[in-house]
């Protein structure tokens, strides 16, 4: 299936729904990957495997813009949050929708649930990022001001591009400091996260960091 973005471009989508009658309605985990969504016909996430009959919930698996299905909807600065939200606006359309949906996922698959959130959908309730943070930084690349060579070519392997930037910044300078303000956005999210990480992931200072930062605001929202 495609989804229709505000620019009129379509998404790659895959829809997974249980055995349901015509009056049958659903929450939905969206999950949105740069990994190419077929990889998911094989088993879907979190316990549900390939038994998705006697799964509480529909699964939309969508290819991000630029990536395998969504190739042809690719532009030059992709706006992934606004993505996020007119997918989940279309989720919501559907006629076995219940107009609920939650996101799920690792890594990329985790920061780009943090700029969905960050455009605030009305019917997103719950967020559920892995080993992610959407906090890009100076020190994610030079450790210590040490280049991370394999890291970054992993990246690049990936498809992400982005070894030139980092490579012609190897000072945090004005430019990491730009790139930073833009992805620390703790007020913006509003729906609850459950952020999983662990001591050995590539990104933990990373999580915790922004976690904090989300509580801190939370906490600082709070009226008696």
């Amino acid at each position: 299936d495609s989804i229709i973005m505000r620019d009129g471009k379509k998404l790659a989508a895959d829809i997974y729904l249980p055995n349901l009658n015509p009056s049958s309605q659903y929450s939905t985990i969206l999950i949105q990957t740069p990994y190419n969504r077929l990889f998911y016909r094989f088993g879907l996430p979190i316990g549900i495997g390939t038994d998705l009959s006697n799964s509480n919930f529909a699964f939309v698996i969508t290819d991000w813009r630029c990536f395998y299905g969504s190739s042809n909807a690719c532009t030059t600065t992709p706006e992934r949050g606004k993505d996020g939200y007119d997918i989940i606006e279309w989720i919501t359309q559907q006629s076995w929708s219940n107009g609920k949906v939650g996101t799920w996922g690792p890594s990329a698959l985790g920061r780009i649930q943090f700029q969905t959130a960050k455009e605030n959908p009305p019917n997103l309730v719950c967020c559920v990022p892995l080993v992610s943070s959407p906090y890009y930084n100076y020190e994610e690349y030079y450790e210590g001001g040490v280049f991370r060579t394999e890291y970054v070519e992993q990246l690049d392997n990936l498809g992400f591009g982005l070894s030139n930037f980092i490579l012609s910044h190897q000072t945090r300078d004005f430019a990491w400091q730009y790139v930073e303000n833009q992805n620390n956005y703790p007020q913006a999210i509003k729906v609850p996260c459950l952020m999983i990480g662990g001591w050995y992931d590539h990104n933990t200072r990373e999580l915790l960091h922004f976690y904090n930062s989300i509580r801190n605001n939370s906490d600082a929202n709070v009226k008696d």
